[in-house]
């Protein structure tokens, strides 16, 4: 069938066994769990009643920070504390092996193949899973031809600054509708060791140089941003949701998406844990600010991994203090790593617990889907550890 930005290309994964280094081979050893190609835990979206207003932002006053714990043993994402304290043991276990090889079976993570980056497969992967076009808002993540357009070609942005995986998902398998601009060419070339300084690309000040004095990128243009999806997993005993490179990533890619993206337009951001306060206020974000938003995780992440993607579909025009409420997140966080602060101090949440409380449907959604997917990990976690050590893996791995 056609692969949402596909539109004709199609995603053949079964017909194309062992092939392009996904882990589609049929392998030799008996697996107590089977590959699996559906979205986990599904494609099931969160609709957006009301849009967020300026006057509600500046009501939320400026973020704070907060002491990081020496460990993350509960969280309100995932009520049943016994899944939570296995999965931090696994975790542990897993960390001092790096067990999961990616191409074994069930793992179906893309490894090696004729293109260049995971972030491919990952958004091809996304793609296919977002094939929506039953549902009433046709949610596809193909964009109206008539939005953010130049010229008949559509827009669409990646802020990848490692790989070009997802520009070449795009001009590969859309053709000449589309046109994909890599944040890399906006930046220039790269120092001479070949890596972009992360500190200094992701602050409001490089963003404002890009909008304005350069004119690099442009305000409210894109039909699609995607968040840089070439990194590793952050991985960890339930903290890296706490580090502040991690939190700077993901604050200056929903700053850039925010500014950039056309109204009607879709964002993609790959995401770690969902477990603290800070994960849960951002996702708040999203799902104000678009019409619909998708958490799950496709079937080219290791299901091993904590790696899950929100996918926003739909964009409402953000008001300015939203804008001006992310710079201000942003700066803070920079701040505590200027400081020396990172193992001890954090960014908070980004608007008042209140609100996030008082917010049932989205409370309900984030953490349904966050307990499912730290469920899903555990049993492949503990698949992984029966499959080195030995032991019998018993009635809990399916």
């Amino acid at each position: 069938r056609e692969q949402g930005l596909a539109g004709s290309k199609l995603l053949n994964v079964r017909a194309n066994p062992g092939t392009v280094g996904l882990g589609f081979g049929d392998g030799e050893r008996s697996a107590a769990l089977t590959a699996d190609f559906s979205p986990a835990p599904d494609t099931a979206v969160l609709a957006c009643g009301t849009a967020l207003g300026g006057e509600e932002v500046v009501g939320w006053g400026a973020p704070s920070t907060t002491t990081v714990p020496a460990a993350l043993s509960k969280s309100k994402m995932v009520p049943d504390d016994h899944i939570l304290a296995e999965l931090v043991s696994l975790r542990k276990v897993a960390e001092s092996r790096r067990e999961c090889p990616h191409d074994a079976h069930p793992c179906l993570a893309p490894t090696a193949g004729p293109h260049s980056s995971t972030a491919y497969w990952k958004l091809a992967a996304l793609d296919a899973a977002l094939t929506l076009s039953s549902s009433p808002a046709d949610l596809t993540m193909t964009v109206a031809p008539e939005l953010a357009t130049q010229g008949g070609i559509v827009q669409a942005l990646d802020l990848s600054l490692t790989g070009s995986g997802a520009a070449e998902y795009i001009a590969t398998a859309l053709g000449g509708d589309w046109c994909c601009w890599p944040l890399k060419a906006a930046l220039g070339a790269a120092p001479r060791e070949g890596r972009y300084d992360e500190e200094k690309v992701r602050c409001s000040n490089t963003l404002e140089r890009l909008l304005t004095t350069e004119g690099r990128l442009r305000r409210n243009s894109f039909a699609l941003v995607i968040g840089d999806l070439d990194g590793e997993p952050e991985e960890g005993a339930l903290r890296a949701e706490y580090n502040a490179s991690y939190r700077r990533r993901l604050l200056w890619e929903l700053l850039t998406g925010l500014s950039c993206l056309a109204e009607g337009g879709t964002f993609v951001l790959r995401l770690g844990d969902t477990l603290t306060m800070f994960s849960m206020s951002l996702l708040y974000l999203l799902h104000r600010s678009f019409r619909h938003l998708c958490l799950f995780a496709p079937f080219a992440s290791c299901p091993a991994s904590n790696e899950r993607f929100a996918v926003c579909l739909g964009a409402h025009p953000t008001p300015e203090a939203l804008l001006a409420h992310l710079r201000t997140a942003l700066e803070i966080n920079n701040a505590i790593t200027d400081a020396g602060e990172p193992g001890s101090r954090a960014l908070g949440e980004l608007l008042p617990v209140g609100e996030l409380l008082n917010a049932p449907h989205f409370y309900q959604y984030v953490a349904g889907r966050t307990q499912l997917l730290a469920e899903r990990q555990t049993r492949h976690l503990r698949y992984l550890r029966c499959e080195t050590t030995g032991e019998l893996c018993g009635a809990g791995v399916e």
